[in-house]
């Protein structure tokens, strides 16, 4: 997943993403749901480790972790949940990109 980010992002892209959120367009590829579906099935295990690793971290458990994101009220269903935890593993991986140039 990081490596197809670093390859999907330039580096301000990057920083927009960081700075303003996937909520806001900044992950321009990763806008529509069919796009951040996709994402999300294609590296469904590794953001669930990551949501595993936070929930852990902060002493709760998935579900609770996800319930703290920004954006959690707008899931009605799967493809909202997929949207959201997509756009999570962007920011939370540009995030660590960033923090390692």
């Amino acid at each position: 997943m990081k490596k197809y980010i670093e390859e999907a992002y330039e580096s301000n892209a990057l920083r927009n993403i960081v700075e303003q959120g996937c909520v806001n367009g900044a992950a321009s590829i990763h806008i529509y749901y069919k796009d951040t579906i996709a994402f999300h099935d294609e590296f469904e295990e590794e953001i669930w480790n990551l949501v595993d690793g936070f929930a852990e971290d902060q002493g709760v458990s998935a579900l609770e972790f996800i319930s703290s994101l920004n954006g959690h009220k707008m899931v009605g269903g799967i493809d909202q949940l997929k949207n959201l935890l997509c756009w999570w593993a962007i920011e939370e991986t540009a995030r660590e990109i960033l923090e390692v140039e």
